[in-house]
């Protein structure tokens, strides 16, 4: 265990004020006088932080961005009943905070003089780096007044530069920082008259860092290209300029700034010998957004990577739109750190605008770690890796993939025994093991933790996870890491729950529908009202996933009689995503052509699409066997049946799906019935999106010249791919 020191008014993890005084300590008073009243700052530097890591061992310190700078405090004290008795305005002073003369002191040495009065409660709001002039100067001010002030900081984001003043950096960086503490006294037990209470400074500011790296695939496939990738830029994204002065103020409105045209900031380079390595470290003030409106005010940055060819000094842009939170959250919180790895294994959009090209991981945790100690007090264990999850993608089955995670630890640290926990998910959702020859783990003494990884030969991902240990016994912390390795071609699935139409009328488990089997309108319009346009023969019925076979779904949503007496045992929604074209296919998202069909015996119409793309998307849905039809006489149907098509899985609802592409349709027949993905096309002819058919030469059923098939998919968006790919 290491041993600490508190030295002059450095502050690292949290801001830690102790209120306590020592009758050891000589302060130069008569000694019939009153001791002082003193709140020193106690404050520790750590060799080492604990959290908050972004890439190097010079971006753990918390100085480098001037996160710990105290430039003045500003006290306030009120009695119980919230009436004003005090505040104190203290300027730090060459690092050193004094007060009436007096070193160290933030209070007063007539504090009988000042009107407290022992074992009286009093409630205590410290305001760290303010530039309120209310706050500053305040000799007298009400509870009510202090907490509806607020703060704005148009350049919340910049970061922290000696010498440097402008878009990017700035020279005065000083943090707005904050507590409250509901109840102090002044205690008459022998010389102690400060109380053994801790005053935790939180930061007003929410700190962001993004971890930006190209993957080692697409530097190859850049430099195959005799391309290469220049330093990018960023500009940020709705981030909030105005908070709270105190603790309990009033929220304010969020004010969101975004950087205007043309305003992209540096991005410092990373460390180390991996190329394309980039670190943004930025913050805002927390805020709120709704589910609603996360597109529009959840914060993000734009990065901007300019691309050269050979020796080209002309430069091609790329965009990448990174999200600084997780789909699923809906604020940011003051204090905090969110971290983001960003992994590029494609070029970006040549317009800014969001895109699947950017592997994100992310991690939420504390800014810093707060510890209060007296003088030569060990401090508790802590154990930090990151990051705690990693990606790799791509590679060789003969050759590793490395990465080196670093840990901040208190003591020697290993992997715990037993906990190596590494497999695949296979087609039937099944979790084998992978063997150890797979991969590597190596925990050293220097910090680092390396792991390798080989190139799954299952068709999709395999992860190991593992947990690494300090100290002993009832004491130790444990930290799971997690990693996976995907191929550059990979397969993993959703399980469907249920399937029905996008329609108000038509059934959802556990509530009843009005849809009707048998009804016909026009023609045209008999695929509505569930019947093909031959004999009012069945397109689809609505079916539900119970006791691990298909049944349909009856009209009050219960489940109803399986569908076929050899059962569907397979629910599974296949997600297939590809990185990279070849000789065999063309990666693109298909421009799809909206057609509206309308009826005049029916209100309602239906937008299908269509595309003469033949193109393979990057990522792709499959629906499973709860979509199974009968044939379709038409191109027309079968795409009128995907657009309305429904499928419900542990939340979701997936919509938005259409006809395969001739190239995902063959990309199908290649995987299906591997260790991935079992048979999902047992029939010979499917309908395309371009109006024509694909042939599966080992199914049967069907006619060139007739009806056949329909197998629907949907394209992927980057919260559908985060929410699939996310550890758990």
């Amino acid at each position: 265990m290491k041993t600490y020191k508190l030295a002059s008014w450095v502050l690292s993890a949290f801001m830690t004020i102790a209120l306590a005084i020592s009758c050891q300590r000589e302060f130069g008073q008569d000694i019939e006088a009153e001791e002082p009243l003193l709140i020193s700052p106690a404050l520790l530097e750590l060799s080492t932080r604990a959290d908050g890591d972004v890439l190097t061992e010079d971006d753990l310190k918390d100085d480098k961005y001037n996160e710990n700078k105290v430039d003045r405090l500003d006290v306030f004290f009120f009695k119980s009943d919230n009436t004003f008795l005090k505040a104190y305005h203290i300027t730090t002073e060459g690092g050193i905070v004094s007060h009436g003369g007096k070193e160290g002191y933030l209070l007063s040495n007539n504090w009988k003089g000042d009107g407290f009065v022992e074992n009286s409660a009093y409630t205590v709001y410290v305001v760290a780096n303010s530039t309120n002039e209310t706050i500053n100067s305040a000799d007298n001010i009400t509870v009510d007044a202090l907490q509806a002030l607020t703060l704005t900081d148009p350049d919340i984001y910049k970061r922290y530069h000696a010498s440097i003043d402008n878009d990017t950096y700035t020279t005065t960086k000083a943090f707005l920082m904050n507590a409250k503490v509901a109840s102090w006294s002044i205690t008459s037990s022998g010389t102690q008259l400060v109380n053994d209470a801790v005053v935790s400074l939180n930061r007003a500011a929410v700190k962001f860092v993004v971890d930006v790296s190209l993957s080692p695939a697409f530097l190859e496939r850049l430099s195959a290209k005799g391309d290469h990738y220049g330093a990018p830029s960023w500009k940020q994204v709705n981030f909030n300029t105005i908070t709270a002065e105190v603790p309990g103020g009033t929220a304010p409105e969020a004010v969101l700034a975004t950087g205007s045209s043309g305003a992209y900031l540096a991005v410092e380079q990373g460390t180390g010998e991996q190329q394309g390595h980039y670190s943004i470290v930025t913050y805002a003030y927390p805020h709120k957004w709704t589910f609603e409106t996360a597109p529009d005010k959840a914060p993000a940055v734009f990065l901007s990577f300019p691309s050269y060819h050979g020796e080209s000094s002309n430069a091609a842009y790329h965009y990448y739109y990174i999200p600084l939170c997780e789909s699923g959250i809906r604020e940011t919180v003051s204090n905090n750190l969110y971290k983001v790895n960003a992994v590029i294994s494609s070029f970006g959009s040549s317009e800014v605008i969001t895109t699947d090209e950017v592997e994100l991981n992310y991690e939420v945790m504390e800014w810093g770690t707060s510890y209060s100690a007296d003088i030569d007090a060990q401090l508790v264990d802590y154990l930090v890796v990151t990051p705690t999850t990693y990606t790799f993608k791509g590679g060789t089955s003969t050759e590793f993939l490395s990465t080196t995670l670093k840990y901040y630890a208190s003591s020697s640290v290993s992997i715990k025994e037993g906990s190596v926990d590494a497999y695949y998910i296979d087609k039937n959702g099944t979790k084998q093991s992978v063997s150890s020859s797979q991969y590597e783990i190596n925990v050293n003494a220097n910090g680092t933790i390396v792991i390798k990884s080989k190139i799954p030969t299952n068709g999709t991902y395999q992860e190991v996870d593992f947990v690494v240990t300090c100290g002993e016994g009832d004491d130790a912390i444990e930290r799971t890491i997690k990693f996976r390795h995907y191929p550059l071609d990979f397969i993993t699935a959703e399980e469907g729950a249920y399937s029905t139409y996008d329609e108000t009328s038509w059934v959802r488990m556990g509530s009843s529908g009005t849809y009707n089997r048998s009804a016909v309108y026009d023609s045209h319009f008999r695929y509505r009202n569930y019947s093909n346009n031959n004999a009012g023969t069945e397109i689809f019925r609505a079916k539900v996933f119970s006791g691990g076979i298909v049944h349909y779904l009856n009209t009050n949503g219960t489940v109803g009689d399986q569908v076929n007496s050899t059962p569907l045992t397979n629910n599974r929604m296949y997600v297939l995503q590809l990185t990279s074209s070849n000789d065999s296919y063309t990666l693109g998202r298909p421009t799809l052509v909206a057609h509206t069909v309308t009826n005049n015996n029916d209100p309602r119409s239906i937008t299908y699409y269509t595309s003469a793309d033949d193109v393979i998307s990057p990522a792709f849905m499959l629906g499973s066997q709860l979509g199974a039809v009968n044939q379709v006489s038409s191109s027309e149907y079968a795409a009128m049946h995907c657009a309305k098509y429904l499928e419900y899985s542990d939340g979701k609802e997936y919509k938005g799906w259409r006809l395969p592409t001739k190239q995902e349709l063959q990309y199908m027949m290649d995987h299906q019935n591997g260790a991935a993905m079992i048979e999902v096309l047992t029939g010979e002819y499917y309908w395309t999106l371009d109006g024509t058919y694909g042939r599966y030469s080992g199914g049967s059923g069907g006619d060139a010249n007739g009806s056949k098939y329909v197998r629907c998919v949907r394209d992927l968006d980057q919260e559908d791919l985060a929410r699939i790919n996310k550890f758990e």
